[in-house]
């Protein structure tokens, strides 16, 4: 989604410019020429994009793929779950109002903004649970963004109908061969 522009020879020489002034400043401590060169290459930069014109693809800038790149990265980072998130919040790193926000969670995932981060939370957690057998159980709730073990075990047994122990132990295969249900 993004596009790759080719770097011009005028980019290219003030990136190396850029380079000679870093390692000038680490030796007298002075940064006035870095700081030129990061402006000269800003100017560059503007340059090329006023040239080049950049075809606008509506469908990459709606404020749908906005949430959707949201979410997105809830899944790819998990420490970003470990964040206090509240459904206001959420909106506003997408720059949507709280209503505009939840219909678009609404229609890419089928849930609520919350309980899509709670879906998330708990599908992490029990990845951990699996993955990391000798961690404290309550570690793993802190680390997945849940505010106390006593409430992650009641929603995470709400959703897999077992406790995390149970679920744990279920899956460890020294233990017991896995079951064909979830706990």
């Amino acid at each position: 989604e993004q596009p790759v522009w080719h770097c011009t020879p005028e980019i290219r020489r003030c990136f190396q410019a850029i380079a000679r002034a870093v390692e000038e400043a680490s030796c007298d401590g002075t940064t006035s020429r870095l700081l030129l060169r990061l402006n000269d290459l800003l100017l560059l930069i503007a340059d090329l994009l006023r040239d080049r014109r950049p075809h606008l693809d509506e469908s990459l800038s709606s404020t749908r793929r906005t949430v959707e790149l949201f979410l997105e990265d809830l899944r790819r980072h998990p420490e970003h779950l470990t964040i206090d998130w509240t459904v206001e919040e959420m909106a506003k790193s997408c720059g949507l109002g709280l209503t505009r926000f939840a219909e678009h969670v609404r229609a890419l995932s089928n849930l609520t903004p919350g309980q899509f981060l709670t879906r998330y939370r708990i599908e992490r957690a029990a990845q951990l649970l699996i993955e990391q057998p000798h961690r404290a159980i309550t570690d793993i709730a802190l680390d997945t963004g849940f505010s106390s073990g006593q409430y992650f075990a009641t929603v995470f047994s709400s959703h897999f109908g077992c406790s995390p122990r149970e679920y744990r132990v279920s899956h460890d295969p020294a233990r017991r061969p896995r079951s064909s249900g979830q706990c």
